[in-house]
């Protein structure tokens, strides 16, 4: 799999942050809620075989949550319209 890397690269390089410190944000819609949430991602990659794009953050304890309110919205909106969590 190729990726194309969008982002600052001087930023990337001052953060420098190990790999179990990233969350790869690959959820358009999870994307979206976690950025009106008002996170920033630190960059962001192009795979080249998809075309689909992959967010990266910053693992934080206050993301996670986010991550979890995110994950819980969605399975109560998907009981709502009669889905399985696990279609997605």
């Amino acid at each position: 799999m190729l990726f194309e890397y969008e982002g600052n690269e001087e930023e990337l390089e001052m953060n420098n942050h190990k790999e179990e410190d990233l969350y790869y944000c690959r959820s358009i819609a999870q994307f979206h809620f976690v950025k009106a949430k008002g996170f920033r991602y630190l960059y962001k990659e192009k795979n080249l075989d998809t075309g689909r794009f992959v967010w990266v953050f910053e693992r934080t304890p206050k993301l996670l949550r986010a991550l979890t309110m995110y994950a819980t919205s969605n399975k109560n909106y998907l009981n709502t319209q009669g889905g399985n969590i696990n279609e997605h």
